[in-house]
């Protein structure tokens, strides 16, 4: 344009000097067709980039492809007249650099005149190779500048033209692995006193196993303190803290805690879980269970009473006593503290009667009683207080079977854990004849008395002849019978009995060998 201006200057005067700026400027103003179809007076240059539309990243070789890739700028004359000495220039982006190194931004176009471009001839360029050099998390959209100039026929140098190429850069996201390592269980010690390892150590590992450098902002360890779990004070790391830190590909760092375990007699089986977060907060999280077994958890018991007989005077008509005591001593005997222990006396009262309740005037007679703790190798006494509510009218001697119900947290609920009994004599004894009566002739004793399941008894026969054993209710109804008229030489014997079908009781067991009779007490627990 300037030659075209100039030369105008100096061929006409200044009213031709006007119209032929008018000219040119309708002439700039006209739309151009097609490519470089459209040709103005002059050298005009007009340069084309051409780069990759995009970049796409392979995990496998880890590098963008197609990288190094070419740059280049395109460039035809749409003037009248040649271009000369024509070069390009690039202007690379943030994020790249040549490959190889050592290139020059600026080249010469070969040849470097470029003559009026017409349909059909071919298109100088210059071109660089390229090479993407950083990794982003989002995508990128890099931009490289191109700049064209020459010079007329003259000499003078042409405006620069500038062209801008941009391609796409997927961004890469850091992807982090993670693994955590504590003990498979913790069991029982030798002396079965706790279990170990104890404390034990949790470990977490990060990894970054992605194409991409990442960021580690929070570190967070979790556990249920309800389960007996604690933070060791010697522990390296607390349960949550922000450590900052980067890792690039394929590193990685492991992170340690020391926690505490409370005995327990229940096993546990918590969950411990570690989540980190990077820095866009997205969590990491790796979480095992650790079985955790119990320890043992031993609650026994004593019990027993003050007066085991209640006798019947017949002279003032009263029993003495009318009221006792039953204790019981309960212990520890595991390795860990028992809680909420509970415990509850019951008895049988087989006759009917009603013979027996618990004393009201016996301070703090509940029932059930209630215990906070009871720690090991520690041992603990309550008591209850009874009292005569009717006479045994029944003519033979009540033994009334106490049972003590005891059980704990750590401990199940034992409506067996001890047993004792109280002997009400009655009013009127049922008459039977004494073994101190009769003719020494014979014997009879039961082992072991009190029984549970099965009774030995143990015969001396003085004469041979017919013996008849039997077993009675203290209704003189039989229950079992041992020796029906069997016929049987003197010396000794012994015949076991099963009671498991009969209920808890007070029974006699009756010898008869010819006139010869004995009778001994069975008492029958459960």
């Amino acid at each position: 344009m300037r030659y075209l201006i100039r030369m105008a200057m100096q061929s006409f005067h200044s009213k031709l000097i006007v119209r032929t700026v008018t000219f040119l400027s309708l002439v700039l103003l006209l739309p151009l067709s097609a490519g470089w179809a459209q040709a103005t007076s002059g050298p005009s240059l007009s340069p084309r980039c051409v780069v990759p539309d995009s970049l796409g990243f392979d995990r496998e070789t880890n590098d963008y492809y197609p990288n190094p890739f070419v740059c280049r700028v395109e460039c035809v004359n749409r003037g009248s007249n040649p271009a000369y000495d024509v070069i390009g220039r690039i202007e690379l982006a943030p994020g790249m650099e040549f490959d190889p190194p050592g290139q020059s931004p600026v080249l010469n176009f070969s040849p470097s005149t470029l003559h009026p471009w017409k349909s059909g001839d071919s298109i100088q360029d210059v071109r660089w190779t390229c090479r993407w050099t950083e990794r982003h998390r989002v995508e990128k959209v890099p931009r490289v500048r191109y700049v064209v100039v020459g010079r007329d026929s003259n000499g003078v140098l042409l405006d620069s033209v500038d062209a801008v190429g941009q391609f796409s850069v997927p961004g890469l996201q850091p992807y982090f692995a993670c693994d955590l390592e504590l003990p498979d269980s913790l069991g029982l010690n030798r002396e079965g006193t706790d279990v170990e390892p104890n404390p034990f150590t949790v470990k977490y590992t990060i990894r970054n196993i992605s194409n991409q450098v990442g960021r580690i902002k929070q570190v967070t360890l979790y556990f249920p303190m309800s389960e007996g779990l604690s933070l060791s004070t010697s522990s390296p790391n607390p349960t949550t803290f922000n450590p900052n830190l980067e890792l690039d590909m394929g590193e990685e760092h492991t992170w340690t805690w020391t926690i505490n375990v409370d005995g327990r007699a229940k096993r546990r089986q918590p969950k411990i879980q570690v989540i980190a977060f990077d820095d866009e907060g997205n969590p990491i999280p790796c979480e095992d269970w650790l079985p955790i077994v119990g320890l043992e958890a031993t609650l026994a018991c004593d019990f027993h009473t003050d007066t085991p007989v209640l006798q019947y005077d017949s002279t003032t008509g009263t029993y003495h006593p009318d009221r006792f005591v039953f204790s019981a001593k309960f212990m520890n005997l595991g390795s860990v503290p028992l809680y909420n222990i509970e415990t509850r006396i019951r008895w049988d009262d087989v006759s009917g009667e009603h013979l027996l309740e618990l004393d009201s005037d016996y301070p703090n007679n509940g029932n059930p009683r209630f215990f906070g703790m009871l720690l090991p190798g520690r041992d603990t006494t309550c008591t209850w207080g009874l009292r005569l509510r009717n006479m045994n009218t029944t003519q033979t001697p009540q033994y009334i079977q106490f049972h003590l119900e005891a059980g704990s947290e750590e401990t199940p609920y034992n409506r067996e854990a001890c047993d004792g009994y109280v002997q009400i004599d009655p009013v009127m004894p049922l008459a039977v004849h004494s073994n101190s009566t009769l003719p020494q002739t014979c014997a009879l004793s039961v082992q072991p008395n009190p029984v549970r399941n099965t009774a030995y008894i143990n015969l001396t026969l003085g004469r041979t002849g017919s013996v008849h054993l039997v077993v009675t209710d203290a209704l003189g109804r039989i229950v079992h019978t041992v020796l029906d008229g069997e016929y049987l030489s003197s010396g000794k014997y012994t015949r076991s009995v099963q009671l498991t079908s009969v209920p808890a009781g007070l029974y006699f067991v009756r010898l008869a060998a010819g006139e010869d009779v004995r009778t001994e007490k069975l008492l029958l627990l459960r």
